[in-house]
């Protein structure tokens, strides 16, 4: 297909992808960028523990403090955070492209190869869904193919503007996610064993970029957290020194591998298959360096979470490309069923995207649309509490100040909950609840009473004509 064609394909799927897969594929995509930027704009709330122990870093919280600016007047925190899906999608595709179309200039990939690269980036299925997750990760990975790109600039023309941007968007992708650095040391290691002499020649000019971004990155946590603090350093001591991280699971130094062939089977073992396959053919490529690198470092780490190690898989296009390159000729008709099954499971991964991560998103957002901003809302103890999720409150969502109060005085809510999607029958609507099935609920416009029963199917909700209804 030609350039245009799968460009204008892949960035339609992302933007499809950011749209429709609402929600969060893990707490941190949410609790550690836009609570933070909530508190930054001025909101007094709870915040996660790593806020307190100043282990993050805050320079992604910043730049969507920046990037969302303009929007926050305008835009309700579910279009700000639809907005940033969208605008990291297109990031991460610039990204790729850029380091793919550099690449084919040094001569890394062929015009064959390009082509093959271009295709399983705009086709596969869960490119899409990581391109537009607002995480540390996706923006570890957008800077890391930003930095990348100019790698293949300067292995084919060193300039010192060259070394400089790849020094600086090493920092910046180090201070987005510091676990990026487990690539860049498998790069500095190839670099020391295959082209030292870039490292002599251009290593003062990318140390030089190097420093901006670090101080950029020191910056950015000094206006977050309103002192000088060193979240590296901090990151390290909490989750590794003091085993913070392994409060939440410890794996053996094999289970990553576990984790593919049993919880990812097929489509994910089958691509972690064509990585292993790069790797015996193309060992002496810096991407086994830093591939390799990275995996190995994590596996030393107890806590073991795929999402951890969803940076190697960015890299699929490539390893799916060497593997066509490497079966077409000599297996044509293993090929032709490998490619079949494999694009078909693709599909399965890619339709997945375009459903919610989290189905009480849409409840939230009708909630937040149609009950007055500062309601009280009384609940009977045990009753499941909207816009809160794994101990926290999700105060960027809840921002109109809904107030929900135990009926007993028993304290604060809990957790842990769980709504039906909402299909409303009507446009005049003034408050909507939780999915419970309780007879004769004296309601209010401005307070809404829970007298008790078990959670069942539906909700309630009432409308302007005073009556209540249930919606399955």
């Amino acid at each position: 297909m030609q350039f245009k064609l799968l460009l204008a394909l892949g960035l339609a799927l992302r933007l499809l992808t950011a749209v429709f897969s609402e929600g969060y594929w893990h707490p941190d995509e949410y609790f550690q960028i836009f609570e933070p930027l909530h508190f930054l704009r001025g909101h007094s709330l709870e915040l996660p523990w790593e806020w307190q122990a100043q282990i993050r870093p805050l320079l992604q919280v910043n730049i969507y403090r920046v990037l969302l600016w303009p929007f926050e007047s305008i835009l309700n925190p579910f279009n700000q955070i639809l907005f940033t899906r969208m605008a990291m999608g297109m990031a991460s595709a610039g990204a790729f492209l850029f380091w793919a179309v550099s690449a084919r200039s040094s001569g890394f990939l062929n015009q064959k190869n390009f082509e093959r690269v271009l295709f399983y980036w705009a086709f596969l299925g869960f490119l899409p869904f990581l391109a537009v997750r607002t995480s540390s990760e996706t923006a570890g990975a957008i800077l890391f193919f930003l930095s990348f790109g100019f790698w293949e600039k300067l292995k084919l023309n060193p300039k010192r503007f060259t070394s400089l941007s790849f020094g600086f968007l090493v920092a910046l992708c180090f201070y987005l996610r510091f676990q990026m650095g487990f690539a860049f040391l498998g790069l500095g290691l190839w670099i020391l064993i295959y082209r030292p002499k870039i490292l002599k020649d251009h290593g003062l000019q990318m140390a030089t970029g190097f420093s901006i971004g670090f101080f950029l990155g020191l910056l950015s946590d000094r206006i977050g957290y309103g002192n000088w603090v060193f979240s590296p350093w901090n990151y390290f001591k909490a989750n590794i020194l003091e085993g913070a991280a392994s409060h939440f699971g410890v794996e053996p130094l094999w289970g990553y591998v576990r984790m593919v062939v049993t919880q990812y089977f097929p489509w994910i073992l089958f691509l972690f298959g064509s990585w292993l396959l790069f790797l015996k053919n193309k060992f002496k490529s810096e991407i086994s360096f830093l591939t390799l690198a990275f995996f190995v470092a994590h596996s030393l780490v107890g806590h073991k979470e795929f999402r951890f190690i969803s940076f190697i898989f960015w890299f699929s296009p490539l390893f799916l490309a060497h593997l066509e390159g490497t079966l077409a000729t000599t297996w044509p008709v293993l090929w032709r069923w490998t490619f079949r099954i494999g694009m078909s499971l693709s599909t399965v991964y890619l339709l997945v995207g375009f459903f919610p991560i989290r189905s009480e998103m849409g409840f939230y957002r009708q909630f937040v649309n149609r009950v007055p901003s500062g309601s009280r809302i009384e609940v009977a103890e045990g009753t499941e509490i909207p816009f809160r999720a794994h101990g926290l409150a999700l105060n960027f969502l809840g921002y109109k100040g809904f107030q929900f109060i135990v009926s007993d005085g028993a304290g604060k809510p809990e957790s842990h909950y769980s709504f039906s999607k909402i299909h409303l029958k009507t446009e005049h609507c003034k408050l909507l609840l939780v999915k419970n099935e309780v007879p004769n609920l004296p309601f209010d416009l401005d307070e809404l009473i829970i007298n008790g029963g078990k959670i069942k199917q539906g909700f309630l909700y009432e409308c302007n004509n005073s009556q209540s209804y249930k919606a399955q």
